[in-house]
């Protein structure tokens, strides 16, 4: 899962990136910074610890943080992007974007549209220089206009190009409303805690609407956080008032914001967990694991972690009759423990 960090300029981009992936000092400020945050899962912390596992292999999100503002090159490789909004004051850090929290997110957004637009336009420009018409796929052409009308009335592509068929034609320009967003507010130590404020009214509505994950951070507070032994940030965390640390918030709506589940094999060998978009099957869950293993599949045993805790051993599971065994159209929910049975 791969994100990539969206903000105007001095909005706390940057401080967001160091506090959730604990960078250090000589990594900050660079043009461009990468860093892999591993998610803790209690639940594959269960399965390795039941099936003795010498390996542990957890999910990962890939964050990309660059400096300025451009979406082309690697920036649009991402899976998301998580856009900074800044609702904080500090005279050593003057900002000159709007103050109005949801006027900020319609700048970012407007930028998203007008480059997905040129992009759209010229793919069609390029299309009808083709003397031979023949050639031309018209289904093509038709994708491309509807989505040049929608942009043209300043509207993301995301919730109306749903189509299988349409998004053939068009996942290859990696289009930016056509991603996933996770808007995080960039608050004051003054505000934590405080996401029902007048303030914040109108961006939570406009977040709800457009179906956006949102998530309240103080970029500061969590860098302070992160330079912090476990102790003693829990410590500093129960002070300020914070539950839960900005990490675990912002892969909860990651997850969320990516439609995704998370399935689990393990073994002697190793223990893992993949991620896979809801509604998948156990089909394509065998395709996480291996194409091989995907197009050899015939049976899959599936166990819910719930059954498998019950028990907390895989003879006791498997004394109860809990495993299913499931073909190729089961729907994988998530902390299901799979085993699949390929040729």
């Amino acid at each position: 899962m791969k994100f990539s960090m969206i903000g105007l300029p001095k909005s706390g981009k940057t401080t967001i990136f160091n506090a959730l992936t604990h960078s250090y000092e000589k990594d900050k400020y660079r043009k461009e910074n990468i860093k892999i945050v591993k998610v803790p899962d209690f639940r594959l912390d269960f399965y390795a610890r039941v099936f003795n596992s010498k390996k542990i292999i957890y999910p990962e999100i890939e964050f990309h943080d660059y400096q300025g503002f451009d979406l082309k090159g690697e920036i649009k490789n991402a899976d998301a992007y998580l856009i900074t909004i800044r609702s904080f004051s500090n005279s050593n850090y003057p900002f000159s974007g709007p103050e109005d929290l949801t006027t900020q997110l319609k700048v970012i957004l407007e930028d998203f549209i007008i480059n997905d637009l040129s992009i759209v336009e010229n793919r069609l420009k390029t299309l009808q220089k083709i003397s031979d018409r023949k050639i031309v796929d018209q289904n093509e052409i038709r994708v491309l206009e509807k989505c040049q009308e929608y942009l043209s009335d300043g509207k993301l592509l995301k919730p109306l190009i749903t189509d299988k068929s349409e998004m053939f034609y068009i996942q290859g320009f990696k289009l930016s409303t056509l991603k996933s967003y996770v808007i995080c507010i960039n608050i004051s130590e003054g505000d934590i805690g405080k996401k029902d404020l007048d303030k914040f009214k109108r961006i939570t509505d406009f977040c709800k609407v457009n179906k956006f994950e949102l998530l309240f951070l103080s970029g500061g507070i969590e860098e302070e956080l992160a330079d912090l032994e476990a102790s003693e940030a829990r410590e500093y965390m129960d002070a300020l008032g914070i539950k839960i640390p900005g990490i675990k918030k912002l892969i909860e709506k990651s997850f969320n914001a990516l439609n995704l589940i998370t399935f689990y094999t393990a073994g002697e060998k190793e223990a893992h967990a993949w991620m896979l978009v809801h509604g998948k099957t156990s089909h394509e869950a065998a395709g996480k694991i291996h194409t091989d293993i995907q197009k050899g599949f015939i049976k899959a045993e599936i166990i819910h972690y719930l059954d498998f805790q019950r028990f907390d051993t895989i003879s006791g599971v498997k004394k109860e009759g809990l495993f299913k065994l499931v073909g190729k159209d089961y729907i994988v929910e998530d902390g299901d423990y799979i085993v699949v049975r390929f040729n």
